[in-house]
C-alpha cells in the first residue's frame, strides 16, 4: 500500500503543477457501471454453475485538468470454493510523457521478463524524447491459506513482493531497454500447510533481461528478446557455497550472491527469440528463432512453454490492391534441448492462408494447414511405441452480400474438413480420425425497419477410430426486432440437431435463446437474457437452464 500511495502523490503534485499552464475543467467524469445478475438450473450437466451469481462492474474515466484517468472495478460474488466477493481497482492517469499506475494493474517490458502478469501496486513509464524508463513494484500473489473442506480446493499460496525497472533509449522503430525483475515469496505469510501441498515452497527469482528492436530503412527491421533467469525453488534450502567445495563456484555464487543468494535448489535458465522482418506494400516476410531452456521461468509472467526450440518462416502477398491476399507459414520445433529427456520429439509446421474479393460482394476465404510429430526414444527398440503422427486441417468460407434499399442480404458458407493419421501400425486403428463440418447461413438486414431474420443448415461427421462414428444434421434461425421508436430491442434465436450414432438409435439437440434490452432513459439500460439447452442421445442425456440481467448506466 505504500507504493500505491506513494504514486497518488506523486500524481496529484504532477496534476497540480501541469493545471496552472492548461487552462480546462479541474474534473470531468464519464464511462459506464453495470448491475448484473443470473440464475443457473441443469440436470446432469457436466458444468458446475452457481444456482445464482450478481456482479457489479464500473469504468469510470476521470479527468483531472484535462488528462484522462481511466478506472476499472468489478465485484462480484463467487459460490465455490470462494466465499468472500472478488474486487479489483486500479487507475492509469497519463500526463504529457508520463504514464502512472496505482491499485490492480499488469504491465509489458518483454516477453522473457514482465509480461502482463497482474499486481497490486504502483508504477511509473516516462519516455520523455530518446529516453526510456519504467519502474514497478507491489504484490503479484496474495497468500492463501489451504482450504481442505471445500468440493473445490484451491492449491494455497504465499504472498509475493515484487518490484522491477526497465531503462532504455530509442522510440517505437528502433530501440533498446535493460530490463531488471525480482520477486520472492514470504515463507511467513501462510500457516501449517497440509502434507496434500508438501510440494509447495517458497520461492524467489530475479531475471535480468534485454528488449531491443532496430529499424532497418523503412521496411526491414531486427527485433531481438532475451532473458536470464535465477530461480530459487525453496528459500529454505542451504546455500550452495555451503555444501559446495568447489573454490571456482563459490567464486561465481558470491558474485551473483547480490542478486540472489544461491542455494541447491537455485537454478540458472535462458530463454530468447529473434526475427527478422521485411513488409512493403505487396510482400512481407518474417523469419523467427525462439528458444526456450527447460524449466525458465519468472515471477513477472504467468507461464511458458519452456524446453522448446522452433524456427518460423512466414511470407505473405497482396495483389490487385489488396483483392488477393496469400500468408504462407512452415515451422520446426523440437524439445529436449538438454538431452535430459530419453525421448525427443519433432514437430513440423506448414500452413497457407488465401483470401479472394474478386468483387465488393463475392468473396473467398480459404486455408490449410499440416502438422507432423515424430518422436525418438533412444533408450527403447519397440517399433509398438515409436510416435509418427499427422494432422491436415482445411477449410473454405465463401460470401457473398447485396444491398437493395433498405434489404441487406447476405450468405455465408464454411466447409471444415480435419484428418489425423497415424503411421504406427500398432496404433493407427485407434487413432485415425475424420471430421468433416459443412454450414450455409442466409441473414437479412433491414436498418430502417430496425429488423433482421436469418435462417441457417449445418451438417457433421466424425470418425475417430474406434471411439466415434456419428453424423448430425441441423436447422438454426434467428429474428429481431426494435420497438417503441428503437427504446426496446428483442432478439430470439433457435436451434435444432438430428444426431445419428453407428451402433445407438438416434438422438436430438435442441435449444434456444431470448434476449430483451430496453433504453429507458439517455444513459440507462434494463435488459435480460434466457438461454435453454437439451440432449438427448444414448451417450448422454442432461438439460441446462440460464436466465440474467441487469441494469446498464452511462454517465
Amino acid at each position: 500500500m505504500r507504493t500505491v500511495l506513494l504514486v497518488f502523490l506523486l500524481v496529484h503534485c504532477c496534476l497540480c503543477l501541469n493545471a496552472q499552464q492548461q487552462k480546462k475543467p479541474a474534473f470531468t467524469l464519464h464511462g459506464t457501471a453495470a448491475l448484473s445478475f443470473g440464475v443457473f438450473s441443469q440436470e446432469n450437466y457436466s458444468g458446475n454453475q452457481p444456482g445464482f451469481f450478481w456482479s457489479l462492474n464500473g469504468n469510470p474515466v476521470l479527468g483531472v485538468f484535462g488528462h484522462p484517468a481511466p478506472v476499472s472495478l468489478m465485484i462480484s460474488s463467487q459460490q465455490r470454493s470462494v466465499s468472500t466477493p472478488f474486487s479489483q481497482f486500479g487507475v492509469s492517469p497519463t500526463i504529457k510523457w508520463a504514464k502512472f499506475h496505482a491499485g490492480v494493474r499488469s504491465l509489458h517490458f518483454s516477453p522473457f521478463s514482465v509480461a502482463g502478469h497482474t499486481f497490486l501496486g504502483g508504477a511509473v513509464e516516462i519516455n520523455p524524447g530518446a529516453f526510456r524508463f519504467a519502474v514497478l513494484g507491489g504484490r503479484f500473489q496474495k497468500a492463501r491459506e489451504a482450504d481442505t473442506t471445500s468440493v473445490f480446493r484451491l492449491r494455497p499460496q504465499y504472498r509475493r513482493m515484487g518490484y522491477g525497472f526497465k531503462i532504455g533509449v530509442g522510440k517505437t522503430r528502433s530501440y533498446f531497454d535493460l530490463i531488471f525483475f525480482k520477486a520472492k515469496d514470504d515463507s511467513t505469510s501462510l500457516g501449517a500447510v497440509p502434507t496434500i501441498y508438501r510440494n509447495l515452497t517458497p520461492d524467489e527469482n530475479a531475471v535480468l533481461g534485454i528488449a531491443t528492436r532496430l529499424a532497418l530503412g523503412k521496411k526491414v527491421y531486427v527485433q531481438v528478446d532475451g532473458g536470464a533467469s535465477l530461480y530459487t525453488r525453496d528459500i529454505r534450502s542451504a546455500l550452495r557455497s555451503e555444501t559446495n567445495d568447489d573454490p571456482d563456484f563459490n567464486r561465481f555464487a558470491s558474485a551473483l550472491s547480490g542478486i540472489i543468494p544461491i542455494r541447491n535448489t537455485t537454478s540458472l535458465t535462458f530463454a530468447g527469440e529473434a526475427a527478422l522482418r521485411y513488409q512493403s506494400r505487396q510482400f512481407q516476410l518474417a523469419l523467427a528463432y525462439r528458444r526456450v531452456e527447460p524449466e525458465y521461468a519468472s515471477m513477472g509472467a504467468w507461464f511458458f512453454q519452456t524446453d522448446i526450440q522452433q524456427f518460423t518462416l512466414t511470407p505473405g502477398f497482396k495483389f490487385k490492391k489488396g483483392r488477393v491476399r496469400i500468408q504462407l507459414n512452415a515451422g520446426v520445433q523440437n524439445d529436449n534441448l538438454l538431452k535430459l529427456k530419453p525421448a525427443t520429439s519433432q514437430r513440423f509446421i506448414s500452413g497457407v492462408n488465401l483470401s479472394l474479393n474478386p468483387t465488393d460482394r463475392f468473396g473467398i476465404d480459404m486455408q490449410a494447414n499440416n502438422f507432423q510429430f515424430t518422436q525418438e526414444n533412444r533408450y527403447l527398440e519397440s517399433d509398438s511405441l515409436r510416435l509418427q503422427q499427422s494432422t491436415l486441417f482445411m477449410n473454405v468460407a465463401p460470401h457473398w452480400s447485396i444491398q437493395k434499399g433498405d434489404n441487406a442480404h447476405s450468405i455465408h458458407g464454411s466447409l471444415t474438413y480435419q484428418v489425423s493419421d497415424d503411421y504406427n501400425p500398432y496404433t493407427r486403428q485407434n487413432l485415425n480420425s475424420n471430421f468433416a463440418f459443412a454450414q450455409i447461413t442466409w441473414n437479412r438486414q433491414q436498418s430502417k425497419k430496425g429488423q433482421n431474420t436469418g435462417i441457417g443448415l449445418n451438417a457433421r461427421i466424425n470418425k475417430n477410430g474406434t471411439a466415434a462414428d456419428d453424423q448430425s444434421i441441423g436447422l438454426l434461425a434467428n429474428a429481431g426486432k426494435s420497438l417503441l421508436k428503437n427504446k426496446l430491442r428483442v432478439q430470439l434465436n433457435a436451434n435444432y440437431n438430428l444426431i445419428f450414432s453407428k451402433s445407438n438409435p438416434p438422438g436430438n439437440s435442441y435449444g434456444g435463446g431470448l434476449g430483451v434490452s430496453f433504453k429507458t432513459t439517455k444513459s440507462t439500460r434494463i435488459y435480460s437474457n434466457g438461454y435453454f439447452l437439451s440432449n438427448q442421445t444414448a451417450q448422454r442425456k442432461y438439460k441446462y437452464l440460464s436466465i440474467s440481467g441487469g441494469f446498464e448506466y452511462t454517465f
